[in-house]
């Protein structure tokens, strides 16, 4: 399933569940400092996330729904000690 269909579907099943409000985590700079070998380094930086936070953005406040980025930096650098 694409990653259209797929934020669609959620947006639509948290629309008609009566959410008003997605809080999605800021990953944008969950990569710095990280080193989890090579693959998984590899898989971190093809990670579409910033296409994803998008379109769950438009879709959600297209149905009048909030959105609100919290920053996940400090809870990431916190799990990984």
């Amino acid at each position: 399933m694409s990653y259209y269909k797929q934020t669609s579907y959620l947006v639509n099943t948290l629309h008609q569940e009566g959410v008003e409000k997605l809080v999605m985590g800021d990953v944008r700079t969950i990569r710095h400092g990280l080193d989890k070998g090579s693959k998984t380094n590899q898989k971190l930086h093809q990670w579409s996330f910033g296409s994803i936070r998008h379109k769950l953005t438009y879709k959600a406040e297209r149905l009048g729904m909030r959105v609100v980025i919290h920053e996940e930096i400090k809870w990431c650098i916190k799990m990984n000690r």
